[in-house]
């Protein structure tokens, strides 16, 4: 799910009104707190998860969790399923998949520490329709951030029934492969301290080729309610152009195709339309964005976020680079090391990794930042994923 931790900064761009309530528009000041409830029930996942938050000003932006609420869900019979808090303001809980049929309608209840009764309206579990085709193309992009000769553009193809929802959102999980600048070649202590022997182009060790793993934080979304069949053709996902990184050598991305209900294919239509706005919060007018929940006890509250119910297919596509030509994914200024008899070494970093710039017979020692050289530092860990095999 897309979690409030991720989201709660962009959500506090934009005022909403609920269901349970009518429309609101109050005067907010910089300094107002705003709570953040979101959350999920997705037939598919192990785990059921609901965050709360509150609001943080976009020019100081951090996860402020509220701990110690009480959260249970509420399936349409009447059955509830207690939420534990594992991490602070992160609360979690197993259904069993018998009361997660196609069809099921749930809603969620938050009361915080301070009393507050927090309530979501019901929403329904759909079935989503199998991912139709997921590929990639190698197209010209430019936009008014982003402007390149060359780069792959990731699509996908929806075809579902008729008589299935209209509306689909899909999050994407990408994985990259990365190679060390200088990879080791041998390693040696002196007068207590710890050399590492490197060489461009040298041959690979065990800190020289990574993998990681992350989860797009984009929100891509479609519907197709105005269409006269339940059916869209190149749908754009991500794009990425032929200087990045991640395709230098091996890519991948997971995509999950969730279905949505309309007032959920609303609420983050409305969050990928304030996603693009590069204003900080509250410098303009603010929007409305739907949301299903409300303070019982206090109808004019503010609360943003949302609660929302789906299921999900899902399809990987890989990428073997690079698209044209090898980009470094870091760039490493070296720097002479000293190592004359009397001087002491002059690298800051521990342990000393080297890059030997002259001969075997003659070596020139250099020096740089400890990520140029180990790979985990910065990208992930070692262990290659089977879908790379």
């Amino acid at each position: 799910m897309f979690k409030s931790k991720n989201i709660f900064t962009l959500l506090a761009i934009v005022i909403l009104f609920t269901t349970c309530v009518e429309e609101y528009s109050p005067e907010i000041t910089e300094s107002t707190e705003l709570l953040v409830i979101d959350g999920s029930i997705i037939r598919g996942d192990s785990l059921q998860t609901v965050s709360v938050s509150w609001s943080t000003s976009i020019d100081d932006s951090y996860y402020n969790p509220v701990s110690g609420c009480a959260v249970w869900a509420t399936n349409g019979q009447g059955v509830e399923f207690t939420f534990e808090e594992k991490d602070d303001g992160e609360y979690s809980a197993v259904i069993p998949d018998a009361y997660l049929a196609y069809g099921s309608e749930y809603k969620i209840t938050v009361i915080t520490p301070n009393g507050n009764v927090y309530e979501s309206d019901y929403e329904t579990i759909y079935e989503s329709s199998e991912i139709d085709s997921l590929y990639y193309l190698e197209e010209n992009y430019q936009s008014s951030t982003v402007s390149s000769d060359l780069g792959l553009q990731f699509y996908i193809d929806l075809k579902a029934d008729e008589s299935a929802t209209k509306n689909y959102r899909w999050v994407l999980e990408e994985t990259w492969e990365t190679h060390s600048l200088y990879p080791k070649m041998y390693s040696y202590w002196s007068n207590e301290i710890y050399y590492v022997i490197t060489e461009l182009g040298g041959s690979y060790d065990s800190l020289s080729v990574c993998y990681k793993t992350e989860a797009s934080s984009e929100v891509y979304i479609a519907s197709t309610d105005n269409l006269m069949v339940n059916e869209k053709k190149k749908i754009p996902l991500v794009y990425y152009a032929e200087t990045s990184y991640k395709l230098n050598y091996n890519y991948s991305v997971l995509v999950k195709q969730y279905a949505l209900t309309d007032m959920a294919y609303v609420y983050w239509n409305k969050v990928m339309a304030a996603s693009t706005e590069s204003s900080g919060m509250y410098q303009t007018q603010p929007s409305s964005t739907v949301s299903n929940i409300c303070n019982v006890n206090d109808p004019d509250e503010v609360v943003l976020g949302f609660f929302w119910a789906s299921s999900y297919s899902e399809k990987r596509i890989n990428f073997s680079g690079p698209l044209t030509e090898y980009h470094d994914a870091h760039t490493c200024g070296l720097q002479e090391l000293d190592l004359s008899e009397g001087n002491p070494p002059s690298n800051p970093y521990e342990p000393t990794y080297l890059v030997n710039l002259g001969t075997e017979s003659a070596p020139l020692f250099w020096y740089a930042n400890p990520i140029c050289f180990d790979c985990t530092l910065v990208d992930g860990t070692t262990t290659k994923p089977d879908f790379f095999d």
